[in-house]
């Protein structure tokens, strides 16, 4: 008895030793192909987040050029009502969908001109605007200091845009001092951006709609969430950690405003740890039953017979 199971534990340590080579390049070619899968799935999700950063800064730097050029145009030097409301209709409809409101504020605050058609053309009741004083709204007093320098407030509730528009809308504000002929400053070009028109082109990055893609979220200078799009998981999707962060550059000459993008996983999909330790149990469960199935094996293929044969010549002996 002690010598079958001598022999029994020697042939098996034997068997699994021969085996140990096969093993170890198996783990490492599991390993390295892992691996591999990870940082294609990081690499993606970098790339997601960099294209929807780039996208973002692109469009925020193009409305701060529109800014800029408007508040230079003639018939707004001039601050003449009838042609400035022309002006600012074709601005909000030629750069459909960004612009809610785009209007002119003489020195003392008060509004003399605003676009009177949405983005699509259709008629807007902006005409309650025109005599409203904006008089000591920072966006204002810091546009007429800032000659040359477009003023940009980052995402917020607008008072203007919520008395033309029911229920409002979140809006970013661009604002430019209007120099008359003599250089000095008489007023304020203005504009604000839908905040629902940016997250509705972020949506087109890299195929992240609603149903489908990858969640992103966007984030201003001060760490708050700004917009955003993708299968978001409900409240707990910021309890997760992102799988990829991307912070504006600016562009350009255009430093920016800071924001950065971040990609989570989607909805209901399993994270890397999550798929690690299911990976790691069931390599474990597989070596645990690899090395069972051996030990049945070598010991009915090849200790049953040598034990027969050991027993067939004392029985002749």
């Amino acid at each position: 008895m002690i010598f079958s199971k001598t022999l029994t534990a020697r042939l098996a340590a034997w068997v699994l030793l021969a085996a140990l080579p096969s093993l170890l390049v198996g783990g490492w070619l599991f390993t390295a192909l892992l691996r591999d899968l990870i940082d294609t799935r990081g690499r993606g999700a970098q790339t997601i987040a960099r294209l929807a950063m780039e996208s973002l800064d692109r469009v925020l730097y193009e409305r701060d050029r529109d800014t800029g050029a408007f508040s230079g145009l003639p018939v707004v030097r001039a601050l003449d009502q009838e042609r400035i409301a022309e002006v600012a209709d074709r601005l909000v409809t030629g750069y459909a969908p960004y612009y809610v409101l785009a209007f002119a504020v003489d020195r003392t605050g008060r509004i003399i001109a605003t676009n009177r058609v949405d983005a699509g053309g259709g008629s807007i009741s902006t005409e309650r605007l025109i005599g409203r004083s904006v008089a000591g709204e920072p966006w204002f007093e810091r546009a007429l200091k800032a000659a040359g320098t477009v003023v940009i407030d980052d995402v917020h509730d607008d008072p203007l845009v919520e008395a033309i528009l029911p229920g409002g809308q979140r809006v970013l504000s661009f604002s430019a001092a209007i120099r008359g002929k003599d250089g000095r400053v008489n007023g304020v070009w203005s504009t604000r951006v839908s905040l629902a028109a940016l997250e509705s082109m972020l949506a087109k990055v890299g195929g992240t709609g609603e149903a489908t893609g990858l969640p992103l979220l966007v984030k201003s200078a001060g760490g708050d969430a700004v917009l955003r799009t993708g299968p978001w998981p409900g409240s707990t999707a910021e309890a997760r950690s992102p799988v990829a962060v991307v912070r504006s550059t600016g562009l350009a000459e255009w430093r920016g405003i800071g924001w950065q993008v971040e990609v989570y996983q989607p909805a209901g999909s399993v994270g890397w740890p999550t798929i690690l330790a299911g990976l790691g149990l069931w390599v474990a469960l597989l070596v645990a039953g690899g090395g069972v199935g051996l030990g049945v094996i070598v010991h009915r293929r090849l200790v049953r017979p040598v034990l027969a044969l050991k027993a067939l010549a004392e029985g002749r002996a």
